[in-house]
């Protein structure tokens, strides 16, 4: 990138994103009686993140539930 100054603005919106996506999983465990935190939602979405980026199968099949299943394991909901 010849102007790495360019790349600042994309900062706060992604903050933005990642708290408006973290919102709308907060809204699912609402709609599904998970007691759960706001912060639940966020480390929902890091370690979905995490398992997207990570290697997998084509098409990525089972990733995000299976991060998905991780993830809310640590706050103890069972599948």
């Amino acid at each position: 990138m010849r102007h790495p100054c360019l790349a600042v603005p994309v900062f706060p919106w992604s903050f933005v994103f990642w708290l408006f996506t973290a919102a709308a999983f907060f809204l699912a465990f609402q709609a599904f009686d998970f007691p759960l935190p706001y912060s639940a939602a966020l480390v929902l979405q890091g370690i979905l993140m995490i398992g997207i980026a990570a290697p997998s199968a084509p098409s990525a099949a089972g990733a995000f539930e299976a991060a998905t299943v991780i993830a809310l394991t640590l706050y103890g909901i069972d599948n």
